[in-house]
């Protein structure tokens, strides 16, 4: 939005049907590296009285051109407790419900000595060679067939017995439900259990458990809670699969390590979805997530070196992003804009950014109260977190925020509405995700004063373009769902003095892209989409929900105001009929 233009108000259908109307743009599609949710930050479980479900792990692995990522799939178990466990004695039985209701059970044999691990597979040859075998350079401890796992299925740890007759003491997912869909789903990926939970859990909590999509190469058998430390000998691939760049392990580090980076030539770049728990980088060290790549610390991140010892970097690929949950970090921190000498809605992931870092571009501010973009002429002028500012970039394609991470709760404030303002502005305030991660705004919480959506400006190319909007209540365009780092957005308020509080829990990977939205959205959950294209090429979209429990008024959680853009765009209008109070 350079310019508030024209209000459209939401029409609806009956008391009992809401339609929802708002602002698309062009055709957009949720663009997403991980679509799995993140769930950090929270308690863990520390009483050790038993073994534990430890990985979940369905991973992708091409052995003579044929995908055998079933096969190369494994449960690890882990004793965390001062004794060796007899799993045959103690009639431990692992299990999986395949459906809804449909449990296999396998008897356990073997045992666990204290703090390590038993590696469950299936039992697939190609001829001489054992496919968890060739993947992993060891042989797993127990092999049955009905351990096939497709990324859906529930895993079930059993005492005294199987199913029906035994004791569930720990298990992965929700039992009676698939995976599919869900946020626990290991598809390509592999779930480990954070380092801090050291007791098995009869009843399925998402929270002690971190999921991270990846290859074979980046799951993490008959490894758990271990402390490792760069030595960066190969090259500078945090996420290689190989000897030598963490002493003493080939692998790379999952949720429940800790991780010391020192000084070496070969510093290392994250290239890949990765996690740890603890991260600490030495003076003289530094770490780089590369554009586009994510990185979880589920516990503390120390970072010694300085701004240049944590950088976060940005492409036309997109950002880098980091969810974390520590204060006071230091980190350089890029966004990329496509597009010179075009407006960009921004927001400071920093907590100490001032306007001079765009000295000789151009820096406004939306004045709610004056309706209108107002001009920052001063480089002393403070960039405060959650809030939107607008930027002409020239120059460089790349802005860097250098400072301290934003984490925690962030309250915006004074959110105003001015009746004295002409209708189509008034309560428009810009505010922006402080964080050096996406937001999901289905995860923040709007009070009633406050229309539970958000418009984003989609910055397509070159193209003129308008407002594409999101609906907590009604949804729309997945685009504008998730907010990228550094990223500012418009929301309303319908009474003055209003504030909107930002919190970890809003954080995520998903949705990850750029600045530039072009993609179709696919949450249509009873949705109809209209679209109107010009001979240009150019289009503007409207979405009409149904949803029960409206009434014939605006309603705050299910409806948005539509904003439009560029007066060249094709535009949707709406009218009120003379002959009714309802607006079509």
């Amino acid at each position: 939005m350079r310019n508030l233009r024209v209000l459209i108000r939401t029409t609806l259908s009956s008391k009992f049907l809401a339609i929802c109307i708002f602002l698309g743009g062009q055709n957009f599609q949720l663009q997403s590296q991980n679509s799995i949710a993140d769930n950090h930050f929270l308690p863990k479980n520390t009483t050790v009285n038993d073994i534990l479900i430890s990985e979940v792990a369905e991973g992708t692995y091409i052995f003579l051109n044929l995908d055998q990522g079933k096969y190369v799939s494994f449960i690890e178990l882990y004793n965390p407790t001062a004794s060796t466990i007899n799993l045959a004695t103690g009639a431990y039985y692992l299990s999986i419900e395949t459906s809804p209701g449909n449990i296999t059970n396998v008897a356990l044999s073997g045992s666990i000595s204290p703090q390590t691990n038993r590696v469950l597979t299936v039992d697939l040859w190609l001829g001489l060679v054992d496919i968890f075998s060739w993947q992993y350079g060891f042989t797993s401890d127990q092999k049955n067939n009905s351990w096939v796992l497709d990324g859906y299925d529930a895993v079930i740890l059993y005492k005294g017995g199987p199913s029906g007759s035994g004791t569930r003491i720990d298990v992965y997912g929700e039992l009676g439900q698939s995976g599919s869909g869900r946020s626990w789903q290991y598809v390509n990926a592999h779930a480990v259990r954070k380092r801090d939970v050291l007791s098995p859990n009869s009843t399925w909590n998402q929270e002690e458990w971190v999921v991270v999509a990846g290859a074979s190469s980046q799951m993490t058998p008959k490894k758990h809670r271990q402390s490792l430390t760069w030595t960066g000998s190969i090259d500078t691939t945090w996420n290689a699969f190989k000897p030598g760049n963490f002493a003493g392990s080939i692998f790379v580090p999952d949720a429940s390590d800790n991780v010391t980076i020192p000084s070496t030539s070969n510093k290392p770049v994250i290239n890949g979805a990765s996690t740890c728990n603890n991260l600490q980088i030495n003076s003289g060290a530094s770490l780089t997530i590369a554009p586009a790549k994510t990185l979880i610390v589920n516990g503390t991140l120390t970072n010694n070196a300085g701004t240049a010892g944590l950088v976060l970097q940005a492409s036309a690929s997109g950002p880098s992003s980091l969810l974390h949950s520590t204060n006071n970090v230091l980190a350089t921190l890029q966004s990329y804009f496509v597009t010179l000498n075009k407006w960009y809605l921004i927001s400071p992931p920093i907590s100490n950014a001032w306007a001079e870092m765009f000295v000789g571009q151009y820096l406004d501010y939306w004045d709610e109260q004056a309706g209108q973009w107002q001009s920052i002429d001063y480089g002393t002028t403070p960039l405060n977190a959650g809030t939107g500012y607008s930027l002409k970039k020239t120059g460089s394609n790349t802005a860097t925020y250098e400072g301290f991470l934003n984490n925690g709760d962030i309250t915006v404030d004074e959110l105003t509405r001015t009746e004295s303002t002409i209708e189509a502005n008034r309560g428009w305030n810009l505010v922006g995700n402080p964080y050096p991660s996406v937001i999901d705004i289905n995860a923040l919480d709007f009070d009633e004063d406050l229309v539970a959506a958000v418009s984003v400006w989609p910055h397509q190319g070159s193209t003129s373009s308008s407002y594409i909007s999101w609906s907590k209540g009604s949804g729309g365009n997945t685009q504008a769902r998730y907010v990228q780092p550094g990223q500012g957005f418009m929301v309303r308020a319908t009474v003055d003095n209003q504030s909107l509080t930002f919190t970890d829990s809003a954080r995520t990977h998903s949705g990850l892209s750029g600045f530039d939205k072009q993609e179709e959205p696919k949450e249509m959950n009873r949705l109809l989409k209209i679209t109107l294209s010009s001979a240009q090429g150019m289009t503007d979209e409207t979405f009409v929900g149904f949803r029960e429990g409206a009434t014939h008024e605006f309603d705050n959680f299910y409806d948005v105001h539509k904003l439009f853009g560029a007066a060249n765009l094709p535009h949707i209008f709406s009218y009120t009929n003379p002959e009714s109070s309802v607006e079509v």
